[in-house]
């Protein structure tokens, strides 16, 4: 029960950081003077990270297992935040899009990882249960 909540607060995090991108156009579009396509590379940028890397991550966890997934995406997610301030620190959005798709990287190998880790926890019949409720 315990992993299935942790389970669940990870895709609530994931979710809202997802759900977040788009609050943080706006405001880089006004940051740095940019036109409506040059913000919504961030959309780009993020969603590209979807595409080329869910076989890849999809493979890693195959390989070393669906917890291990679940960490390093938490360790890539972490990482593409603290990149996100200090690409805000420098003035950068290039170092801010490179940050986003460090983050957008994390959340890819946490979804990969994640969904097949909750039909685990428990008996195979219930599986569908449980991924309805995370």
């Amino acid at each position: 029960m315990i992993r299935l909540s942790a389970l669940s607060a990870i895709y609530l995090v994931w979710g809202a950081i997802a759900s977040l991108n788009d609050l943080l156009i706006p405001y880089l579009k006004n940051e740095f003077s940019l036109s409506f396509s040059q913000a919504m590379r961030v959309q780009l940028v993020f969603y590209a990270a979807y595409f080329f890397l869910s076989i890849p991550c999809g493979l890693i966890a195959r390989r070393y297992g669906y917890r291990s997934g679940i960490l390093i995406g938490l360790f890539f997610a972490i990482g593409g935040c603290v990149l996100m301030v200090a690409g805000s620190q420098a003035g950068s959005y290039a170092f801010i899009l490179g940050a986003v798709f460090v983050l957008a990287s994390g959340i890819t190998m946490l979804q990969v990882s994640a969904n097949p880790y909750a039909t685990t926890l428990g008996p195979e019949r219930t599986a569908p249960s449980r991924l309805t409720l995370v």
